[in-house]
């Protein structure tokens, strides 16, 4: 996650521990704190696909140990600059990343081995098919409900594209949720209980509080290490 060991990571979604009504994990994620309306930013966070790829599938691994028969995701899409404005970012709390590095300093700093394909792949939506790829090929069907929190039209138009990439079984997994609509997603039956849902996804759990949750998420992977799964 941290820049200084992983330049570009970028990574905006984790496992905080929370899970729904039947004890599954769900993993929580805030995609505008990788793009570069958010506050806060600066040149050495700019996302690198080669090692963001390499952060998300260790968020995958984890929380594929964890899960029984399968996990969900609530990822939040609307903007969230006023919560970060005038603080520094999470991951360059152990360093900021150097920004510009040639491959070969990558793969100095960055943790394991790159794929010499993921060097070439672009921030956006390259870099997300690619993502689901891996997932799909390594993860399969570990993802049961994917919900878009607060959509912009802007979001809404990329959906209905992005919908046409991925089978039917797995369209049917992915669901829009407007502010307001909580309860009749992810704060419903089926859902979470509101007790421990992030207040910034209507419940009345711990606050995600920008970025920090991650640090949350950080702590729980260091407290796993060395755990048998």
């Amino acid at each position: 996650f941290m820049h200084a060991s992983n330049p570009g990571a970028s990574v905006y979604f984790a496992d905080i521990g929370l899970v729904d009504r039947q004890g599954e994990p769900v993993l929580v994620g805030r995609v505008s704190l990788a793009a570069g309306q958010a506050g806060g930013r600066k040149p050495s966070d700019r996302m690198i696909p080669a090692t963001h790829l390499r952060a998300c599938m260790l968020v995958l691994e984890r929380v594929a140990c964890a899960a029984r028969r399968g996990a969900s995701y609530i990822l939040d899409v609307g903007e969230v600059a006023s919560e970060l404005r005038g603080r520094p970012r999470y991951w360059n709390a152990d360093g900021e990343g150097a920004h510009g590095l040639t491959r070969d300093e990558l793969r100095a700093i960055a943790p394991g081995p790159i794929p010499e394909a993921h060097f070439a792949l672009q921030e956006g939506l390259p870099c997300l098919r690619e993502a689901m790829r891996l997932s799909s090929e390594h993860y399969p069907e570990l993802l049961q409900r994917v919900w878009f929190y607060r959509p912009s039209l802007t979001f809404r138009a990329a959906f209905a594209i992005f919908s046409l990439w991925v089978p039917s079984t797995t369209r049917k997994k992915l669901t829009i949720v407007r502010k307001g609509e909580e309860h009749r997603s992810f704060l419903g039956p089926e859902g979470c209980d509101p007790e421990h849902v992030p207040p910034e996804f209507g419940g009345r759990g711990e606050p995600l509080d920008g970025d920090r949750f991650l640090a949350r998420a950080v702590a729980r992977y260091d407290r796993g290490v060395g755990l048998k799964w």
